[in-house]
């Protein structure tokens, strides 16, 4: 008579669900070189993070010759970025090997217009907010431009900056400091609805203190030239 016997192995969930798990010992490294789309140029002190999804795993900077390396977990599927200034976000999606293995590669940034550097200063580079002649309130266009203020704001967390809001000479100077510090105060409003840490903005009215021409009161200017002294700037302090 010929008996069978059967052997059980039974495993517990736990470990199960711990041989799913990818190896937290084992690393790959990403290397790489950041480079300008259009040019080609170098872009030195770039920031990359490695992200899987949920949270930052971890971050660099590229050195002085645009080249960076970082450890990534094997076996992932991750979401590397790549950040530099006046340089749209690149984001690639990497799946690591459960081998270990390093990935050199080429991360290229469009170039875009985030800053602008005038008289040692540094500003947000977005077009003049044109606000309603004697009001406070902003035309349908600024929303498209604040919106750029906020998106900047959001890329570089750690930047703060001075709204200054500028008016011509035309009108009285006690009106004018009084209407550009309205104009200020509403849209250091509008960033903060926006989600941005009040600790982070400054609004500050100049009236026509800080002419950008000899357009001073009682010379006689264009209006295009009056025009050029009402502005708005945001300055990274």
């Amino acid at each position: 008579m010929n008996k069978r016997i059967f052997i059980f192995l039974l495993l517990s969930p736990l470990f199960l669900f711990s041989q799913m798990l990818p190896d937290s010992t084992c690393t790959q490294s990403l290397k790489g070189v950041v480079k300008d789309l259009k040019t080609g140029n170098l872009l030195p002190n770039s920031k990359v993070e490695v992200c899987d999804g949920v949270k930052v795993l971890g971050s660099t900077i590229s050195d002085d010759n645009a080249n960076f390396e970082i450890d990534a977990p094997c076996n992932q599927r991750l979401n590397v970025r790549a950040y530099a200034e006046n340089h749209a976000v690149n984001s690639q999606i990497v799946f690591t090997t459960e081998a270990r293995k390093d990935y050199v590669w080429e991360v290229k940034l469009f170039p875009i217009r985030e800053f602008i550097y005038r008289d040692l200063e540094k500003y947000i580079d977005v077009e003049n907010l044109q606000f309603v002649e004697d009001n406070i309130a902003l035309t349908n266009d600024d929303d498209e431009i604040l919106e750029k203020v906020v998106m900047i704001l959001e890329k570089y967390p750690d930047i703060n900056i001075s709204i200054n809001v500028h008016s011509d000479s035309k009108g009285i100077e006690e009106y004018s400091l009084r209407l550009t510090q309205d104009r200020a105060d509403l849209i250091m409003s509008y960033l903060m609805d926006k989600g941005i840490s009040e600790e982070r903005l400054n609004a500050v009215g100049y009236g026509s203190s800080h002419l950008l021409n000899n357009c001073v009161k009682g010379v006689d200017c264009s209006e295009k030239e009056h025009q050029q002294n009402r502005r708005t700037e945001f300055v990274v302090l």
